[in-house]
């Protein structure tokens, strides 16, 4: 009776076979009347209406058992998915996690093969990660990714590629290994995006398989999981070289690095700005300021915190921090952190010790005040020209030297309005050759004071050069003016003193006995009666006289 059930098409044929038989016999025999045959008759046409009827409740039937067992393998794609996706979460080893990947692909779709390929570097290789079906020592085989195989095709697409019929393909071959297989249809999908692509999932069977669009969904469901675990495990893994590589920055470096949280408690500070504070590391996290450092300087981070909180920006500051017997200047940047969102988090700092600096910015500044004193007192200026930049400085004292403001604008335009009329194209001339030539300048010259007076300088300047080029003049001005008048009145004097002596019939002369050198003035001559243009004064000619 369950036969029946099973199979209604079959048992409704053979019924309405035994009743054409029947009917038949009847019919030949002659033995029943029209009547019985009437009634023979129309139970074979009832017969044939349940067959059909049958018929086609048989094949319902059987769209139904194929809906339903579709229906089974689609739910247990979905559990495969799930599966291996908590599994992901949970963090496995990637190893476990790519094996279950492939276990899950052959299950899903009934294959007897199955492998994850990862795409190398330089995306001309493959290594297989793992298998289903083939041998396993093919683990870590390196076989090639170009497109003529049916893994390099998908990659080269960035798509799921169905291989319907092997002994057809026309688009790539299969591998020696697939042919002695008997591999006749498959399936694959790249793990990733194109350009970011891990690598490939793919399954084969032996026997020809058409493969559904929920199929190549699935395909891609395990794909997509392997692709965001390894997405993840990659994200990882570069976190966390980058927080080793910023720890390794943060201690290693001479700079003291803290942050703190809105409140101004420290939540992170390194060994230099423990060592700077003179507290350890551990007695600083987690605490406010004013707990563990002195009154004064809790009171002044939180004033330079409460700054950078209320303007948001990056702050730099100088400070100085007094701790014991140590006494430090810091020049501190600070700014605020934020979560992702913008929420304000707290701020960080970075302070580097200027104490060495600062010290020898003051040493340097009490130099140059002296020097400056020197030069006023001594009647000197300075002048420097950048013959790269083109920029000319003159020194604070070479403006007074001429009486000029301290605003008034250094360099050759400035200085020559300065110049006596009858030294300026002198002046230029020199300074060209020295810009140009880096010949010294060495010269006296007259400027012309706003007070209306004359005054003279003696300019002499030195070159600098760099890889052999010129590239800057250095020079002093030094006032002569005193030099110069006592020169013109000793010159008065001697004029007037010679003409005295010729007036009176005397002369005079000069024997430098170290040297042997001998003057003497006109009226030597008058007096021993020689020709100026013969004699020459010696101290020879001097005894034979």
């Amino acid at each position: 009776m369950m036969w029946f059930v099973k199979r209604p098409v079959v048992s409704a044929m053979l019924l309405m076979g035994a009743i054409a038989g029947i009917v038949a016999v009847e019919l030949i025999t002659g033995e029943r009347s029209a009547a019985d045959i009437g009634a023979v008759t129309a139970l074979a046409v009832l017969t044939a209406v349940v067959f059909l009827a049958l018929r086609r409740s048989a094949a319902g039937l059987h769209i139904s058992v194929s809906a339903r067992n579709e229906l089974r393998q689609r739910l247990a794609q979905q559990r495969a998915v799930a599966l291996l996706g908590q599994d992901a979460l949970e963090d496995i080893p990637a190893q476990n996690l790519l094996d279950s990947a492939c276990a899950a692909l052959a299950g899903g779709l009934g294959a007897e093969f199955a492998a994850i390929l990862e795409l190398g570097p330089a995306r001309s290789e493959f290594a297989i990660r793992s298998v289903v079906g083939w041998q396993d020592d093919l683990v870590g085989t390196i076989v090639p990714s170009g497109s003529a195989s049916h893994s390099g095709f998908t990659v080269a697409t960035a798509q799921p590629v169905i291989m319907a019929d092997s002994s057809s393909e026309e688009r790539f071959a299969l591998s020696a290994a697939m042919a002695a297989a008997g591999i006749r249809s498959g399936l694959s999908a790249p793990i990733g995006s194109n350009g970011g692509t891990y690598g490939v999932l793919s399954a084969h069977t032996r026997e020809l398989r058409a493969f559904s669009v929920d199929d190549v969904s699935f395909v891609r469901s395990v794909a997509n999981v392997v692709a965001s675990a390894q997405r993840r495990r990659r994200a990882e893994t570069q976190a966390e070289q980058s927080h080793r590589v910023l720890g390794a920055v943060i201690e290693g470096t001479n700079d003291d690095i803290f942050v703190k949280d809105v409140e101004g408690r420290f939540i992170a500070v390194n060994a230099a700005a423990a060592r700077t504070l003179g507290r350890p590391v551990s007695e600083l996290v987690g605490r406010l300021p004013h707990e563990v450092l002195p009154s004064s300087l809790a009171a002044r981070f939180a004033e330079t915190d409460n700054l950078t909180l209320q303007r948001g920006t990056v702050e730099t500051f100088e400070e100085t921090i007094a701790i014991g017997d140590t006494t430090k200047v810091l020049l501190t940047t600070k700014g605020p952190y934020r979560a992702r969102d913008g929420t304000l988090l707290g701020t960080f700092g970075i302070a580097h010790d200027i104490t060495a600096r600062k010290a020898q910015e003051d040493a340097l500044a009490r130099s140059e005040e002296r020097f400056r004193l020197a030069q006023e007192g001594a009647g000197i200026g300075t002048w420097d020209v950048d013959l790269v930049t083109g920029r000319t400085t003159w020194s604070d004292g070479l403006r007074k030297l001429c009486g000029l403001a301290p605003d008034y604008p250094a360099g050759l335009d400035g200085l020559e309005p300065l110049l006596h009329p009858d030294d300026r194209e002198r002046v230029r001339r020199a300074a060209e050759v020295a810009y140009t030539g880096g010949i010294p300048l060495d010269l006296e010259y007259r400027v012309l004071r706003p007070d209306g007076g004359i005054q003279w300088l003696l300019g002499r300047s030195t070159s600098v050069y760099a890889d052999g080029a010129l590239v800057r003049v250095l020079g002093v001005a030094v006032d002569i003016t005193a030099k110069k008048v006592a020169d013109e009145e000793l010159q008065r004097s001697r004029a007037a003193l010679e003409l005295a002596q010729l007036a009176a019939g005397l002369g005079t002369w000069d024997w430098d006995v170290q040297t042997g050198a001998v003057s003497w003035t006109d009226g030597v001559y008058e007096v021993l009666g020689v020709d100026p243009t013969k004699f020459v004064p010696s101290a020879e000619t001097l005894a034979r006289q």
